[in-house]
């Protein structure tokens, strides 16, 4: 993730949203991290946040965090509930939220992890119209997220992860 968020630049005219499955408790630690050795501000988000350009929301470790389009601004909303997922927070909760939101300017990633999560709801980007990517087998620690993501047809373009920060920004208007 780092690598990813080093090359993009700190004036990004889009905002960024990140699910982490890490405890709780290293959550602040990352963001504090993140934020010194990136170009971009980097925050664990609370509920109700206004999504800005150039700001980096990280979710915290205690909910899932879902992105609402509320009088055209998109704002954070952090549900409690597990529900029917296995992680919390859940990469799918996030990236249905987001294909819900944001429709074909959505711009999902999925990168190195264990299981499923995230595969259905880079689906859901992608079948509304936006654009999905995922870290491939040769870079990744675990193929396990990305690999079954590819599998349900979710992913237009794999990437190595050097090469993610650059097919990021070529699908920004004025940064690549």
């Amino acid at each position: 993730m780092s690598h990813v968020l080093e090359g993009l630049p700190a004036d990004l005219p889009v905002p960024v949203v990140i699910v982490q499955h890490i405890p709780h408790e290293f959550i602040p630690g990352l963001a504090r991290w993140l934020d010194q050795t990136t170009p971009l501000t980097v925050n664990v988000v609370e509920d109700g946040v206004v999504l800005r350009p150039g700001v980096v929301n990280l979710s915290p470790g205690t909910a899932h965090l879902q992105i609402k389009r509320e009088s055209g601004l998109l704002i954070t909303r952090l549900q409690q509930e597990l529900g029917p997922y296995r992680y919390q927070p859940s990469v799918d909760v996030l990236f249905e939220s987001v294909a819900e939101a944001c429709g074909s300017q959505a711009v999902g990633l999925l990168l190195t992890g264990m299981g499923d999560d995230g595969a259905n709801g880079l689906l859901a980007i992608r079948q509304r119209g936006g654009r999905t990517f995922a870290q491939d087998k040769a870079s990744a620690t675990v193929f396990g997220m990305p690999g079954a993501a590819i599998e349900r047809g979710a992913v237009e373009q794999v990437v190595s992860l050097v090469d993610i920060p650059l097919a990021i920004l070529k699908l920004v208007p004025g940064t690549g």
